[in-house]
């Protein structure tokens, strides 16, 4: 947000954002990022999808995933897991917490 002269007096949420996105979940400058398809099963009664999820694996070679709840009102617990695949078969494996 700006005052009259333009000036930056405090930034919106767009701006917080934009730097979680760019500076924690993928690394800006740091190469190729690969997104990955992910998904989540949380819905309301309506069946309307809760959380969000976007995986991109980093030029490091580490998984990052970022959540995102559209639910203004509630939080909900997750649990993550990944399926590779493996040859003709698939390996299912916990994602770790970050805690």
């Amino acid at each position: 947000m700006a005052n009259e002269k333009l000036e930056i007096s405090q930034h919106t949420s767009r701006y917080f954002a934009s730097r979680m996105i760019n500076l924690e979940w993928v690394k800006h400058g740091a190469g190729t990022h690969r997104i990955s398809p992910a998904f989540s099963d949380v819905t309301d009664d309506a069946g309307h999808t809760l959380i969000t999820v976007y995986a991109a694996k980093r030029p490091d070679g580490k998984w990052s995933l970022m959540l995102i709840n559209k639910d203004p009102s509630n939080a909900h617990d997750v649990k993550m897991s990944s399926t590779m695949a493996v040859g003709r078969r698939h390996a299912v494996s916990p994602v770790p917490s970050p805690h």
